[in-house]
Order: structure tokens, then sequence, then C-alpha cells
């Protein structure tokens, strides 16, 4: 998870870079613009934010008792299942529960 945050962070990052030249070879920049670009600079900070939290504390997290997430439970609540890693399997540590692991 935390490699997905920093590889968004990083598409963030070029558009922010992209917006910002582009801009500035305007004469003029319209509220809007300027709204835009500290709009993406905030998701870009927020996603490097998520990112380094994320990959200091997955390592230690846990499920609470049996609510573990199966991997269709995961694929119904992914709207880009593209970006599942393709090395996405799953354990059977149960008869009847399989964790998955990244």
């Amino acid at each position: 998870m935390a490699d997905q945050l920093a590889a968004l962070q990083a598409i963030a990052e070029d558009l922010e870079h992209s917006l910002s030249e582009s801009l500035a070879k305007t004469h003029f920049l319209s509220q809007s613009s300027v709204n835009t670009i500290q709009r993406v600079d905030y998701m870009r900070q927020s996603l490097g934010d998520l990112a380094a939290i994320s990959a200091r504390i997955c390592d230690g997290l846990e499920w609470a008792g049996q609510d573990g997430l199966d991997l269709e439970n995961l694929k119904s609540i992914v709207k880009l299942q593209d970006s599942l890693p393709k090395s996405l399997r799953t354990e059977n540590t149960h008869a009847d529960h399989h964790d998955l692991w990244l």
C-alpha cells in the first residue's frame, strides 16, 4: 500500500510540474488556475505523508478477530482493480479463511 501511495505521489508531482510549466508561459493566471495548482500540491503532500505513515506502521498491523479481508471483498471495494499487484495471492490459514499477501 505504501508503494502504491508513493507512486501516486510521484504522478501528482509530475502533474504539478507540468501544470506549473504550462501556466508559467501565460501572462495571466486565473484564480481558478492558482487554486488548482494549490490543490494538486496539497494532494501530492498528503499522498507522501500517507505513504510514509503506511510504510512505517503497516508491518505491525493485524486484523482484529475474524475481520480479515478476503480476496473477493478486496476486489469489491477497489475501483481500479488493475492497480492490484499481479503477485496478489492468498494463503489458506484456516479451512474457511484466506489471508491476503501483497
